[in-house]
């Protein structure tokens, strides 16, 4: 993790805000607030029964054994829950369950030619990540910094195409894919639109699209003319928020600079509450907000509480596993 150590010591804004511990108490406390009298029609807890089947299948994919679930039903002690949930969050099947998922995330609007893609090589390389205990920061760097070119040398060591090539090759290596992509992944920003005209119902502008886009070009990025392609302006690379990075970068460095602004600018929320959000609402079924819809305008319900969920996933180095232990 070399390439995101020295991220972290060149963005120590990331470590500003004090530490908080924010518990399962804390969380339902902080709902029961937003709810108000609404808490009074919530169900009672589930059986052990129901909670191992639930946490079984939502952190591993896997249906527990008649063994298991006897075991568990028996066993008196009062915190079997939550060590149950760590028991879960260490076996291979949940990062090879939570890999599945982040790679149909990836996939989900490619158009790339299959037999130029690999997302089995993804998912080997995800599932790696999330059973080490690798952070979501370390993993997003590595996806978006990642180029078909670089990782040839290690293609062979893995025996296969080189993972996070995979998220590059999904977007067909091109600027504007990558620009959305990357605000929809890692963002939950839908911008799109935005390539073509300002959007419709945000307030997202056509020059922020291809400002966001000039970070993954490898030359000097222009800007085609509404009325006519043949017309291009120049566009210098610009954050979302409006800053401009250092100017005379090479397009690696550039997008390690996108990179490490997602994760460690203090001023980009929407990063750490993108992943609270998908991992809600792929849990619940419902987010707090669509999860490729949050920008500027967009409605966010309980905002207090993914806010707070969302400091502390970042305060807890954003951590995957924390997320799943509230």
């Amino acid at each position: 993790m070399q390439l995101l150590g020295y991220i972290r010591q060149t963005m120590p804004t990331r470590r500003i805000a004090q530490r908080i511990n924010f518990s399962s108490a804390d969380l339902d406390q902080a709902l029961e607030q937003e709810l108000g009298p609404a808490t009074q029609a919530l169900a009672e807890p589930v059986d052990d029964e129901t909670f191992l089947r639930r946490a079984s299948l939502d952190l591993t994919g896997q249906l527990p054994d008649p063994e298991k679930i006897a075991a568990f039903i028996k066993d008196a002690h009062p915190g079997k829950r939550s060590a149950l949930i760590d028991e879960l969050l260490e076996s291979p099947a949940y990062g090879r369950k939570w890999a599945r998922y982040w790679t149909s995330v990836i996939f989900y609007e490619s158009e790339a030619n299959k037999n130029r893609v690999d997302p089995q090589a993804l998912e080997n390389w995800l599932a790696e990540q999330f059973n080490q205990g690798a952070p979501w920061d370390y993993i997003t760097v590595m996806l978006i910094s990642a180029t078909p070119e670089r990782n040839k040398a290690v293609r062979n060591d893995y025996g296969q195409d080189y993972g996070p090539n995979n998220f590059v090759l999904a977007c067909e290596n091109k600027s504007t894919e990558l620009a959305s992509q990357t605000a929809r992944i890692f963002m939950g920003i839908s911008i799109k639109c935005a390539e073509c005209h300002d959007h419709p119902f945000d307030n997202w502008k056509r020059e922020q699209f291809h400002e966001l886009a000039a970070f993954f070009h490898p030359y000097t990025y222009k800007m085609p003319d509404q009325t006519d392609p043949k017309v291009q302006t120049v566009v210098q690379p610009r954050f979302l928020l409006g800053e401009k990075p250092h100017e005379e970068m090479k397009a690696d460095a550039r997008r390690v600079s996108i990179a490490a602004y997602l994760a460690y600018n203090p001023k980009n929320y929407w990063f750490a509450r993108a992943y609270v959000n998908r991992i809600w609402s792929e849990l619940l079924g419902d987010g707090f907000y669509d999860v490729d819809s949050l920008g500027p305008d967009s409605e966010v319900i309980h905002k207090p509480v993914v806010n707070r969920i969302a400091a502390n996933f970042r305060y807890k180095d954003f951590d995957p596993k924390w997320v799943f232990r509230l």
